[in-house]
């Protein structure tokens, strides 16, 4: 299609405008319904049109405002070619080298032969050298689109994530350029495009990020270009948000290794019929306690004491050994790290006779060993894991149940159907780094095998009571955790009572300051309807042979998928191409993919990462030609250790 943009009769140039904007709906409604359903039926709050001028052409007019400072084409052209000169990006320092791996787990054996292939195995990387092929790009702002057929001519992109503040402005561009070119450009495999719009700035970020982690390849974030197209505060916001948090997106993939674990693990949980938590809701309103090891809780011990007879006591993982060191045992003790690093841990810090008192709730991957202590016993299905694709989808499965317990308390308990939530010690940071857990944490005892001197830290947060507060990528991501768990129970009121970092949507309190007027008569009938919602009855239809034997079949498959798409794959374009597709065939298999997708984007990463982190053509193409087939030994391994699974 022509370019409908030159100062030519106004009446002949609007005539083109209709007619393209009915070409593009007319295709977009045979061909790309989700996109028909946006440009016809999403509704913004701007005012946005195309105004026609009879010496200068058109201009895109928002709420009254004319956007455009020359003509438009020109404008975008001389935009787009100082982008072509000097793009720009979100990067990702990459300072993983071999040390940084753990030989023992599968997954990183074969990450550690690809580093020695390359020649930068040990050095930090931040300067990538792309060429037309872009795992991930963002387009900030549509205003008459012209740069979206321009970029989309220049580049091989494999997802094109498209910002904008309203939808009423994008609509505009249906008149303007060829939308059903560009989204046939992605239904090619292996690549897919999505319009992002909200309101406000908050809104659009908690959206790009969301479909980031959920619908692209995390492993291709480590280099994002993106394109302004329009400036505005909005999207200025956006960005910083995106430059603060994209971090995050390489944060909780776990491993292949971990899921073996996780299936391995739940397995026999099963057959020991530990009772898992069922969709019903407690009727019986009473306030909790969700307690953390952050070093506020010290301060929060005498409070504690004085009312834990009026509220149900969750101690989250290591906050018990510092409830143990003031003589306060728990209603429920909350658990989520599988491995057996939580048993050793509570046998380590706890006394047998206080042990015998627990009653302990843990997710479904957890260490078996970690069942066998307590008085009771039960577990909850955590999403995004292998083990749990056992269990019936009528179970509850807890999101944004890590990476602390403390996360996982909030979300069992908000689960439970709990209203009325008290934090203490969930500090999500500490200001002091060699203070970093309360007392009694094993990390702070001299000659304790779990001894952590100091804590690292990256940045700092604002206080929950004022002030700033330190803290570090782990206890950000479980920050954010909250925040996101938060949204989905509006109905609850969560009081933060941590002289920690401040959590929105989380209600600050000083302890001194909340009066409790539940009866501590009725604890021990709510500590029943709560343990009467888990039940061993779910676990009795479990067909597990034939979960593994499909499990197995899946990745046969996928392993000759891989070998096909890698067979002619020379250099680091065709190999973003390879993994582009082979990672939407993964997505397509939700057992596969829970199960391979943590070590894969691991190696993915590594593979990718280095090269397009080697300058010399020579020496990438070099190194592709052999990384790959490292890539695919560690798939073979993965399919030979499903064989240890019974």
């Amino acid at each position: 299609m022509e370019v409908l943009h030159k100062s030519v009769n106004p009446e002949a140039l609007a005539r083109s405008l209709m007619a393209r904007r009915e070409a593009n709906l007319l295709l977009m409604q045979r061909e790309f319904p989700s996109f028909y359903k946006f440009f016809t039926e999403e509704k913004g709050s701007y005012q946005a049109g195309i105004q026609i001028d009879p010496e200068h052409g058109l201009n895109l007019v928002v709420n009254g405002v004319q956007v455009y400072q020359e003509e438009p084409y020109e404008q975008t052209k001389k935009q787009f070619e100082n982008y072509l000169q000097r793009p720009t990006s979100i990067r990702q320092k990459y300072s993983q080298g071999i040390a940084d791996f753990k030989k023992e787990i599968l997954d990183h054996r074969y990450a550690v032969e690809m580093l020695e292939l390359s020649p930068l195995k040990d050095k930090p990387i931040e300067t990538y050298y792309t060429d037309k092929a872009l795992g991930v790009m963002i387009v900030f702002g549509v205003g008459l689109g012209y740069h979206l057929e321009m970029l989309t001519e220049e580049y091989d992109i494999k997802n094109l994530i498209i910002v904008d503040a309203d939808p009423e402005v994008i609509k505009v561009s249906l008149y303007t350029i060829d939308w059903i070119k560009i989204l046939r450009n992605f239904t090619k495999e292996g690549r897919l495009m999505t319009l992002i719009t909200g309101k406000g700035a908050e809104e659009i970020s908690k959206k790009v990020i969301d479909f980031c982690r959920s619908f692209t390849n995390q492993a291709l974030f480590f280099n994002v270009p993106f394109y302004v197209h329009i400036e505005n505060p909005i999207i200025g916001q956006v960005i910083n948000t995106l430059l603060e948090k994209f971090s995050l997106l390489s944060s909780g993939w776990g491993f292949f290794h971990d899921e073996f674990w996780s299936l391995e693990q739940t397995i026999e949980n099963i057959r020991q019929a530990i009772p898992v938590l069922t969709p019903r809701k407690v009727s019986k309103k009473y306030p909790v306690f969700i307690i953390g090891s952050g070093p506020s809780l010290d301060d929060s011990i005498p409070f504690l004491k004085k009312n834990m007879d009026r509220a149900l006591v969750v101690s989250c993982g290591s906050s018990v050994s510092t409830l143990k060191n003031y003589g306060i045992v728990p209603d429920f003790h909350v658990e989520i790290e599988r491995t057996k690093f939580t048993y050793d841990y509570l046998v380590d810090a706890l006394e047998e006779g206080y042990l015998a008192e627990l009653r302990i709730i843990a997710n479904n991957p957890m260490h078996p060993s970690v069942f066998t202590l307590g008085k009771e016993q039960y577990m909850f299905v955590k999403p995004n894991d292998t083990g749990a694709l056992l269990f019936d989808p009528s179970l509850p499965r807890l999101y944004y149940a890590n990476p602390t317990v403390v996360n996982g308390g909030l979300a069992l308990f908000l689960s439970m159907g709990f209203e009325e939530i008290y934090l203490f010690g969930a500090d999500m940071g500490f200001k002091d780094p060699e203070r970093h857990h309360s007392s009694g944490h094993l990390s702070l005892k001299k000659g304790s095998r779990f001894y952590q001197p100091k804590e690292g830290y990256d940045r700092e947060l604002e206080g929950n009571f004022g002030g700033k507060v330190l803290t570090n990528r782990l206890l950000f991501w479980a920050k954010d955790s909250i925040e996101r768990l938060l949204e989905m129970f509006p109905q609850a009121k969560v009081y933060n009572l941590s002289d920690g970092a401040r959590i929105e949507g989380t209600i600050p309190l000083r302890p001194q300051r909340l009066s409790l007027s539940s009866k501590a008569s009725l604890k021990e009938e709510v500590i029943k309807e709560a343990t009467s919602l888990y039940s061993d009855e779910p676990l009795r239809h479990i067909r597990i042979g034939q979960f593994l034997e499909g499990l197995k079949a899946d990745m046969d498959a996928f392993i000759r998928g891989a070998e096909e798409l890698f067979r002619d794959v020379k250099d680091k374009d065709q190999l973003l191409t390879a993994l582009s597709k082979l990672f939407v065939g993964l997505s397509g298999n939700e057992r596969l993919s829970t199960m391979l997708r943590g070590g894969f984007f691991i190696n993915e990463s590594v593979l990718v990462i280095n090269a397009y982190a080697i300058e010399d053509r020579g020496e990438m193409e070099h190194f592709v030609e052999r990384a790959k087939e490292v890539f695919l030994e560690y798939l073979r391994a993965c399919r030979h250790m499903m064989e240890e699974l019974s």
